[in-house]
């Protein structure tokens, strides 16, 4: 049996010892509010093509739409299959495509999250049932200088 004494001790050993160990695991997590950007007030840039194709439709759409990422981008989803999700970004000043991290290639079911006034990316990678080599994470990356650079990846269950 424990004794007030000892469960003293093991409730002591508890907030010394394991909280900073586990409370504290999130402190190091990337936020929207650390990688802060200007965001872009003029004029988006204008298609000036003679293709009338649906690319050329789509991205004449895209461009008239509000910044959603890092200051001057735009973050939006093309529906290629029922089952596939093609996802785009765009640079409102200059009106071309910037490519995304490889993680978007991956079969698996994907989430994302920014803002428009933060360079920070998150993408949650949620595995499929069938998948056995995927994992289910959350990938934290910084778009700086026209690169996409991965700051952390953290393991989901």
């Amino acid at each position: 049996m424990f004794t007030k004494s000892r469960v003293l001790l093991i409730s002591l050993f508890a907030a010394t010892v394991l909280v900073p160990v586990f409370g504290y695991a999130t402190d190091d997590v990337p936020k929207f509010s650390d990688y802060p950007v200007a965001v872009f007030t003029g004029k988006h840039a204008n298609i000036s093509s003679k293709k009338n194709d649906s690319r050329t439709k789509e991205m004449m759409s895209v461009l008239a739409g509000q910044i959603n990422f890092a200051g001057h981008y735009i973050i939006y989803y093309t529906p290629v299959r029922e089952d596939v999700i093609l996802t785009n970004m765009v640079d409102v000043k200059t009106g071309k495509y910037v490519g995304l991290p490889d993680i978007y290639n991956s079969a698996s079911a994907i989430t994302d999250d920014y803002r428009e006034d933060s360079s920070l990316l998150i993408i949650n990678v949620k595995c499929q049932v069938d998948d056995v080599n995927c994992k289910n994470v959350s990938v934290y990356f910084n778009y700086t200088n026209g690169k996409f650079e991965r700051l952390k990846t953290i393991m989901n269950k």
